[in-house]
């Protein structure tokens, strides 16, 4: 098994008897697009016949995305969230990306549903690399894994497309627990699941607010996965990989609390 490697200040870690159980996120952590997201849009709208200006699109789809995602913050400030209204954001971020393409906007509810079938499929998805590695590690150690998620009830039928369903115990996702990462609903639920302290847990995923503080606020242990460290002072206990091929559960030693 090789030496995990924890990067800049963040402690090496080997060995750990007293981490129970390892929370992986799914989207960027386990599974990422074949594609650009951007691309799979642009594809879509091809295949109904319309051609739109390709970096004018994905301009607007990266000023889109953060815009959205905070007016949903302040609109729902307790993170609420069911499969009705993932459907429903999704409605709305693709009814205002399509805005400004007049034959796109026109023949959005079909461009729609062409994404729904799309991003449910598991071909549109890979694991990413170390990801198989990792949730092999935990059981062989005899460590539970488990996901948690913020995605709607489709993310069963992708990781059981990709064979990932038979390495975890359960998955947990925020349309079906009813509130988003980082609320800490969402990872006490999966507390409750495992039946263990929340200081022998590990969860690892790749955004430093819903993964790494939404974890932190209960004690679960966090690891950031990035390219880089994160510029925030915010969480000083969390670890820091760049890929899950640094990070063998069955190898983890201890955690900078």
């Amino acid at each position: 098994m090789p030496r995990i490697v924890v990067h800049e200040g963040a402690m090496s870690l080997v060995s750990a008897p007293d981490v129970d159980a390892v929370l992986f996120d799914a989207g960027m952590t386990l599974l990422e697009p074949v594609l650009p997201v951007a691309e799979i849009y642009l594809q879509e709208a091809r295949e109904l016949g319309t051609e739109v200006p390709q970096d004018e699109f994905v301009e607007r789809l990266r000023g889109l995305w953060p815009k959205l995602a905070s007016e949903y913050r302040s609109a729902h400030p307790e993170l609420e969230c069911s499969e009705e209204m993932e459907l429903q954001g999704w409605w709305r971020f693709t009814h205002e990306l399509s805005r400004p393409f007049a034959t796109l906007h026109e023949q959005h509810d079909e461009w729609l549903a062409r994404l729904f079938q799309r991003f449910d499929d598991p071909q549109t998805w890979k694991t990413t690399p170390g990801a198989l590695a990792c949730l092999e590690a935990c059981r062989e150690e005899g460590r539970e894994a488990a996901i948690v998620s913020n995605w709607h009830s489709s993310l069963h039928g992708i990781l059981r497309g990709h064979g990932l369903d038979q390495f975890v115990t359960f998955t947990l996702t925020s349309a079906e627990i009813g509130r988003k990462k980082p609320h800490r609903e969402i990872f006490q639920a999966a507390l409750d699941q495992l039946g263990v302290n929340a200081s022998s847990v590990v969860h690892i995923g790749d955004s430093w607010e819903e993964d790494v503080l939404g974890a932190a606020a209960l004690g679960i242990r966090p690891v950031h996965l990035a390219k880089q460290r994160a510029a925030s002072t915010d969480c000083p206990s969390a670890a820091w990989v760049r890929s899950l091929e640094d990070f063998r559960v069955a190898k983890l030693k201890t955690m900078n609390r």
